[in-house]
């Protein structure tokens, strides 16, 4: 079986509205051009030399992570920082195929059995030797957290053959293993440490990953170091620094100060600032995320399937791309995007029918419409909040926005608190299982990604057909049947598909975009 297996991708983004590949700045001018001025060639000189010798590359983006112990989470922030400590079985590159990480290789010995030839010569950060043992521990230890068990839930043994080979069993034959062993969540982790520390191994993250942790500051950093036996090779980077700020346009002008040398979560004010700044670039590329707004089907009136469809025609989605994204996104049909197996672009739009809504309003038993809560969690969120407060406003809905720490918003999200919040979805795959499963399986309500507290028995039977389905021509039909029912219960508001964007100084080399948010920061250099 070949080592890299690319996955199918639908391309279908719109150019009209989204530019694809990278849009950049030019590098910058020197102030001078006169090269025959011994003065300023001794300068610039100078400078290069300067930056040739920074050894810490500093990252800013907007939320704190929540944990380092990659099976205690699935947020992106902490992802960010989680996908430079460890590695995975397997990865997906830039392109969204498949490669082996710890694992050189792999067979399909029978339609539920998976061999993993191993990489010999891998080192935890602590010294000690990577085994299968230690994937066998992390595979049964995944299953444990409630965040990030649907991943490996299908996973019913693992047998160490020996020290460099693992067979992983399935209960049935499983289309997207592959898949979700690339998952951020399914880093591997040392069985030595984690028995070590137990409770307390977040605090002591040991990997085989590039960067090693030296300490996280709550609020404010994490501070990681370069890995010297890293199996890859050695990094570029010496030393990673992942700023905490919040606010969109400090984190540029950040960046235009050199106080970081990149920013993720680029706002869309921003972006032409950072474009027209020769000693600055943007990078886009579109990406596996959509956002949305959830409705909680548990709590009335939202269990009422006539209210979220009123909801549905209600919210004007391109004004809420307008107005949070500086006009850079694509409305969004249905739950999964374009750039993700199973995507289903016959899925119809709900289209902005203020009246229509009104309708149906009356028709659900609130013809005065109701007051509920709006829960939103940074920038470009609470712009989008303020409009949909507004079109909610239009139909008869009073809808109290309150904002929340990142942190808190999770964990009160997961818990079924609220009414409705804004949230966004980065499919880290790139298949239809990722961004499916754990957000409309009845089994993934609350923390692992259900956070609608969606039920329908016939979307179990497809997401489940899907996972055991191993033709990859016939498994994107279950996710686009899928599509259609979910979106006919209006189980919650699909609002755009969103690019991924970097900010970054000019002179910055080894800069990757990954459309599943997993960026890799270890070859970053001057």
């Amino acid at each position: 079986m070949k080592k890299i297996i690319s996955l199918v991708i639908v391309t279908m983004i719109i150019l009209s509205i989204i530019l694809t590949g990278c849009s950049a700045a030019k590098n910058a001018d020197n102030a001078n051009t006169d090269t025959n001025s011994n003065t300023n060639s001794s300068t610039d000189a100078a400078k290069d030399s300067e930056k040739s010798k920074k050894t810490e590359i500093i990252f800013a983006q907007k939320a704190d992570i929540v944990s380092l112990d990659p099976h205690a989470t699935n947020d992106s922030p902490s992802a960010n920082l989680t996908r430079q400590i460890y590695s995975s079985l397997v990865k997906t590159n830039v392109d969204m195929e498949y490669e082996g990480d710890l694992a050189e290789s792999w067979s399909i010995l029978s339609p539920t059995e998976w061999e993993f030839k191993l990489r010999k010569g891998v080192k935890w950060h602590d010294g000690s030797d990577f085994k299968a043992s230690d994937v066998k521990f992390s595979i049964e230890r995944q299953k444990q957290g409630p965040k990030v068990k649907h991943l490996v839930n299908m996973i019913t043994e693992v047998k160490v053959i020996d020290d460099y080979t693992v067979v992983l069993v399935t209960d049935k034959p499983c289309g997207p293993l592959l898949a979700n062993l690339a998952h951020s969540a399914s880093r591997i982790v040392p069985e030595k440490a984690c028995t070590e520390y137990g409770d307390k191994f977040a605090e002591h993250p040991t990997g085989t990953g590039p960067m090693k942790f030296v300490e996280w500051i709550p609020g404010d950093r994490v501070v990681l170091e370069r890995f010297n036996d890293y199996f890859e090779g050695q990094p570029a980077t010496e030393r990673l620094v992942m700023r905490v700020i919040p606010e969109g346009t400090s984190r540029t002008i950040a960046l235009e100060t050199g106080e970081v040398d990149l920013i993720l979560d680029v706002e869309p004010v921003d972006k032409e600032k950072i474009e027209s700044n020769k000693g600055l670039k943007l990078y886009e590329k579109m990406s596996n995320r959509t956002e949305w707004l959830s409705l909680n089907n548990k709590k009335a009136p939202f269990d009422n399937k006539l209210v979220r469809k009123a909801i549905n025609h209600a919210i004007d989605k391109q004004a809420v791309i307008e107005v949070a994204t500086d006009g850079r996104g694509m409305v969004a049909n249905t739950v999964i995007g374009p750039t993700v197996l199973g995507y289903n672009p016959d899925v119809p739009v709900y289209d902005y029918n203020p009246e229509k809504a009104k309708e149906l309003l009356k028709e659900a038993g609130y013809p005065d419409g109701f007051t509920t809560t709006l829960w939103s969690s940074g920038d470009v969120r609470n712009r989008a909040a303020e409009v949909i407060q507004a079109n909610l406003a239009d139909v008869g809905i009073t809808a109290n926005i309150e904002l929340m720490e990142w942190g808190a918003y999770l964990d009160k999200t997961s818990a079924g608190e609220h009414n409705m919040h804004l949230l966004g979805w980065s499919n880290l795959t790139g298949d239809g299982d990722g961004g499916m499963y754990p957000n409309f399986h009845s089994s993934s309500q609350g923390a692992a990604g259900n956070k609608c507290f969606f039920e329908n028995k016939e979307v179990d039977r497809l997401l489940e057909a899907g996972r055991t389905e191993t033709d990859f021509a016939k498994r994107p039909k279950y996710y686009q049947d899928a599509q259609l029912i979910i979106m006919e219960e209006a189980a919650m508001v699909p609002l755009y598909f969103q690019p991924t964007e970097i900010g970054a100084r000019a002179d910055l080399k080894g800069v990757e975009l990954h459309p599943g948010s997993l960026h890799r920061f270890h070859m970053l250099h001057y």
